[in-house]
């Protein structure tokens, strides 16, 4: 090699020399050399006799004057345009890393089995990924359903029907109103019987005559993009009977039905 600069890279330099922004500037140079070897092999078709020296030359010249298109492509390309771009990208990496950061460090599901925050009725049973709908930009999933066989001896001595369901969304700031999916949710089973979650139902235990809610609706573990919640409710359940959940909201109306519940002894 003689150490000489191609009439092509003079004229690449030239043309690119104002724009500051160095990926921009390279991003500039390739294109604008694809469209000079585009030239110069239309030339060598038409001008088999030219020499490379010469197909170079006249393409640079049909290309135009480099200064001139210099100075176009630095009007165009702000150099504040292009850190502001490569800053965005950082700035969208380092939210995606904070949200999954705050997903994993603040959620506390990792806590719920077993021991939930909200007590034992929140603790998510018989883990499934059952049925599901989507409504007006929330999915509901059944993700767990299980009778919970308390023994004799023990204050809960009645079954327990227990339901858990995900509520999530992408938006993760238009969290869902746990007031609102109280007034929405009933549960109901075999033999008619019906438990609102917005009613407070009580029972007195006839030995401490103390009151004990006998249906209610807990929240079992939250997320960056979900809630998750149990419907329970004090029943006689037998193998192979279904439980649903309906939900009647402003917007509409669907029902969650789980046809198969573990039998979860309680120790």
């Amino acid at each position: 090699m003689d150490g000489r600069v191609s009439p092509c890279d003079q004229w690449l330099d030239k043309a690119t020399a104002g724009i500051r922004f160095g990926p921009d500037r390279r991003a500039v140079s390739e294109e604008l050399a694809a469209h000079l070897e585009d030239k110069a092999a239309g030339l060598r078709r038409i001008f088999p006799d030219m020499t490379e020296e010469e197909v170079w030359e006249r393409a640079t010249s049909e290309m135009g004057d480099p200064a001139e298109i210099g100075k176009a492509l630095a009007r165009l390309h702000k150099p504040w345009l292009g850190y502001l771009w490569r800053a965005s990208k950082w700035g969208a990496a380092i939210l995606v890393v904070l949200l999954m950061a705050i997903n994993l460090f603040l959620s506390d599901h990792f806590q719920s089995y077993g021991y939930a925050l909200w007590g034992r009725e929140s603790t998510v049973y018989g883990r499934t990924e059952g049925e599901k709908i989507q409504m007006g930009g929330y999915t509901f999933q059944i993700v767990g359903a299980a009778c919970l066989d308390y023994p004799q001896d023990w204050r809960e001595s009645r079954d327990r029907v227990q339901v858990a369901f995900r509520v999530s969304t992408p938006r993760f700031w238009e969290r869902i109103d746990e007031g609102a999916l109280q007034s929405a949710l009933t549960m109901t089973g075999p033999g008619d019987w019906s438990y609102g979650m917005d009613r407070a139902l009580l029972e007195q235990d006839p030995e401490t005559m103390s009151d004990r809610m006998i249906c209610g609706l807990q929240r079992a573990e939250w997320g960056l993009f979900h809630d998750t919640y149990t419907a329970y409710g004090d029943v006689e359940w037998t193998e192979g009977e279904s439980i649903c959940l309906k939900f009647h909201f402003g917007k509409g109306s669907f029902t969650l039905t789980v046809d198969d519940l573990e039998r979860v002894v309680m120790e």
